[in-house]
């Protein structure tokens, strides 16, 4: 029996403690918004389902525009985010971490 593989792609972030207007997985990165840099790499290994979740805010701007193989689904509301914004200039525990993380998958 060959194991089963399901993947969740987290884009329900409303961009506030990027300060941003737009949230972080829509800003554009070399042609390309940030969210599509994280779906490819989810796709090459033929998840059964991927999913992507995305805020209500982002919805529209998301609703048919993902990969065929991949699912949107909504949040049901924004109910605060997981730790405050940090101070300008200082990276929060949670992006050093996140990013550490991100970097661990890609070399194993």
């Amino acid at each position: 029996m060959t194991p089963s593989l399901a993947a969740v792609v987290m884009a329900g972030g409303l961009g506030t403690r990027m300060r941003s207007e737009r949230p972080k997985h829509l800003h554009p990165l070399l042609g390309r918004r940030l969210l599509d840099w994280s779906i490819e790499p989810a796709l090459a290994l033929h998840p059964d389902p991927l999913v992507v979740v995305c805020s209500p805010a982002t919805r529209s701007e998301l609703d048919g525009t993902l990969p065929a193989g991949a699912t949107l689904a909504v949040r049901r509301s924004h109910v605060g985010r997981a730790m405050p914004s940090p101070p300008r200039g200082r990276p929060s525990p949670a992006s050093t971490a996140t990013s550490s993380f991100s970097t661990a998958l890609r070399r194993s």
